[in-house]
């Protein structure tokens, strides 16, 4: 139910790397690199994207799963996906952007124009930085002080561009928000300050970026056959 809410934009580009991490997720010993960059939203250990982690651990047990999280508090696209090899790894897996909060309010033109540039330049780096290229996803929450406009549509045009595969949260949050339905009926429900996700949050968004991630499960179990592993084996992964 969730992820049919949430999930925008469906990229080709990230459907067709996440073979990459499928066949190591099967592979005894093989290194799965997951890099994150974004806002405070992402920058702990305990946020979504360390839960994320965790639960790619979980899914893929057989492989050693290395979560290099280089968020920065108050930062936009623009710094951060400039330097996005240097503060994740040289060497990535899964790539994860979150940065519609942030560069709401920091490329907002004066004339109230939203440059998406910054982030156009920072997916472009992280799809052409390593190799191969990893499989890049675009993770959207809310505006600054739990506000529904952010730079989330402006950011979708980008995924669109590029192939990239989208996952708002906003977006599967404010159906209940606006409409005072459980279990997101207030901002209680949903942040733990003016607009940072409380834990669930954070645990929910992991597990819809796992499921995501995982959307081909039917192509994962047929080559889990073929490295030898029984059907029983695939539905324990």
């Amino acid at each position: 139910m969730y992820v049919c809410t949430c999930a925008r934009v469906a990229g080709a580009s990230t459907e067709a790397q996440l073979r990459n991490v499928f066949l190591k997720c099967v592979t005894p010993g093989a290194d799965i690199n997951v890099g994150a960059i974004g806002g405070s939203i992402t920058e702990h250990d305990d946020s979504w994207a360390g839960n994320f982690s965790a639960l790619l651990s979980h899914l893929c047990p057989r492989a050693q799963v290395r979560m290099h999280n280089g968020a920065r508090a108050s930062h936009g696209a623009l710094t951060l996906g400039l330097c996005a090899r240097a503060v994740m790894a040289p060497e990535l897996d899964i790539a994860m952007l979150e940065f519609s909060l942030n560069d709401q309010g920091q490329y907002t033109l004066p004339n109230g124009t939203f440059s998406s540039l910054p982030y156009e330049l920072a997916t472009r780096t992280v799809l052409t930085g390593t190799d191969p290229t990893p499989a890049v996803f675009g993770i959207s929450f809310w505006g600054r002080s739990f506000t529904y406009d952010s730079a989330q549509p402006y950011h979708e045009e980008v995924h669109k561009l590029y192939g990239v595969t989208g996952i708002s949260l906003r977006d599967m949050v404010w159906p209940y928000f606006s409409k005072g339905r459980a279990p997101f009926a207030t901002k209680a429900d949903v942040c733990s300050d003016v607009h940072h996700p409380n834990a669930f949050v954070h645990g929910l968004t992991a597990q819809v970026s796992a499921h995501t991630n995982m959307n081909e499960l039917t192509w994962k179990v047929e080559v889990e056959v073929q490295h030898g592993a029984t059907r029983a084996d695939c539905s324990e992964v």
